[in-house]
């Protein structure tokens, strides 16, 4: 393995990262871990093949011996193929734990919480995906409102009266106590839609994307972050589309790094349960499609903000939304 290793500290990810000697030692350790851990799940082959060579050879001993003996069956063993293997993984687990808090207690501060954020759940959803443009796994569109327009239309695929931007009746002698409500009757909200949550109750959902990185928010996490807005928007809006609309109301608040909040992650889970029911496919199937397809909307967003402009939303959404296809083909 050494000279792939060498190969790749010294060629592949200088080029990956833009510069001509091999990266610091710190951020080469990074790389190794795995996406959804803040690095880019290029490990070390030198330290992995050793360790891996070790499992396979005490796993398929059992094999190996009755091959040998020429024997028709596996001799039983002081353990079985599944306990040896759980316990290769119960190490594994142990030492990625360890690598884990070995390599965060090297990393300066700035680092370390941009690395938290990465470990955001479905902020790392885009880097295990091969891209595909006819899915939607692509970057050349640059669509402002593009996380509300692609809730949208899978909302649209398990509900009826589905509205973006649907305008709030206006208030009739109603009183908002919360400090800050909206009551003005102009007021719209981003999405609504008929039976989401219940029965018979129509659901508003208001998005925002927010950037986690802006100076005001540098001694917050981003979980911090995600919970004051959401309680601002309750404050904006709850009260008056539970009293007013006999509805019921839920933020969607997300942020640049691509991590959620707590109400957006219920909301996903509960999507992803209806569209697996209505399509009878595995709900783990489902998930995974809803989390790359918002994670590759959230790069897009922040490549609009970045370098692009707006184009007008067309209601339809052009790649397929068969998500044991889609999961299937690119990866995931």
């Amino acid at each position: 393995v050494d000279p792939i290793q060498e190969a790749i500290d010294d060629l592949l990810l200088p080029t990956l990262f833009g510069q001509s000697e091999p990266l610091p030692n710190g951020v080469r350790l990074l790389v190794t871990l795995q996406a959804a851990q803040g690095g880019l799940g290029m490990p070390n082959l030198r330290a992995k093949a050793p360790q891996q060579f070790v499992a396979s050879e005490s796993i398929t001993t059992a094999h190996v011996d009755s091959i040998t003996s020429q024997r028709t069956f596996m001799a039983p063993g002081e353990s079985s193929t599944e306990e040896l293997k759980r316990h290769h993984r119960q190490l594994k687990m142990a030492r990625d734990k360890e690598k884990l808090e070995s390599i965060d207690s090297t990393l300066s501060l700035d680092l370390l919480r941009l690395v938290n954020q990465l470990r955001d759940k479905g902020a790392s959803s885009w880097l295990n995906a091969m891209f595909f443009a006819d899915q939607g796994l692509a970057l050349n569109k640059q669509e402002h409102d593009g996380v509300r327009d692609l809730l949208t239309a899978f909302i649209n695929k398990v509900c009826n009266k589905v509205e973006i931007e649907p305008r709030l009746q206006p208030l009739d002698n109603e009183r908002l106590h919360l400090r800050g409500a909206v009551t003005s009757s102009e007021a719209r909200l981003d999405i609504k839609a008929g039976g989401f949550w219940s029965r018979g109750i129509t659901a508003f959902f208001d998005v925002r994307v927010t950037h986690v990185n802006s100076k005001c928010y540098q001694n917050k996490t981003t979980s911090e972050v995600f919970k004051e807005q959401e309680d601002e928007k309750k404050r904006k809006y709850q009260q008056r589309v539970l009293d007013v609309e006999i509805g019921s109301f839920t933020p969607l608040v997300s942020g640049t790094n691509g991590g959620m909040g707590y109400e957006f992650q219920r909301f996903q889970k509960h999507l992803a349960d209806k569209i697996a029911q209505k399509d009878t496919e595995p709900y783990n199937t489902v998930i995974a499609w809803l989390r790359t397809q918002i994670s590759f909307e959230f790069l897009r967003l922040v490549h609009a903000c970045v370098r692009g402009s707006r184009t007008p939303f067309d209601s339809k959404i052009e790649h397929s939304l068969d998500c044991k296809i889609n999961v299937a083909t690119a990866g995931i």
